[in-house]
């Protein structure tokens, strides 16, 4: 049980870590719209639930979910 409490300040931190390494990616590239097919191939492939339930993103989600990947990519793409 303890193990479990830990791991989901661990995933929180990991999902940050992530965006963060996401948000790197597309400035570096420039390139929001390859980002963003790359994303959804790899929800197909891996069928991957782009939109999990809250509660189950909160509780083991280690990066950001699809959705909210593809949601960094089009801002990015809407921005410039």
């Amino acid at each position: 049980m303890v193990s479990f409490a830990l791991q989901i300040p661990g995933n929180a931190l990991s999902r940050r870590v992530e965006g963060s390494a996401d948000a790197y990616a597309l400035h570096l590239t420039n390139d929001p719209a390859a980002f963003i097919a790359v994303e959804r191939k790899l929800a197909v492939q891996n069928l991957a639930e782009p939109d999990p339930p809250g509660w189950l993103q909160f509780l083991f989600g280690t990066h950001p979910s699809t959705l909210t990947r593809i949601g960094y990519g089009s801002r990015v793409a809407r921005a410039r």
